[in-house]
């Protein structure tokens, strides 16, 4: 069996796993670090590929991945409040 799992907490998996708050201190443009892991249960020495896509942004955001073939790229520049989908 192989799991998967991404997220914007290293190690976690959460239903909403990144906000910045703007009215706690956060600013924009805001990077965020993006964290993927994968486990093969038969094989310990599994290599895996990742390839990561934007799926959607706000219309006028200019927010780009740095690497979409990496385990842990930054989703740069978040500039505008709204929802961003990864896969």
């Amino acid at each position: 069996m192989i799991l998967v799992k991404a997220s914007t907490t290293a190690g976690a998996v959460t239903s909403v796993d990144s906000i910045i708050n703007l009215n706690s201190g956060g600013v924009l443009p805001s990077d965020v670090n993006l964290y993927a892991s994968a486990v093969d249960s038969e094989s310990s020495v599994a290599n895996f590929s990742f390839s990561w896509h934007l799926l959607r942004k706000p219309d006028s955001s200019t927010v780009a991945l740095n690497n979409t073939q990496i385990q842990n790229p930054i989703l740069e520049g978040v500039d505008i409040w709204g929802d961003y989908r990864l896969f």
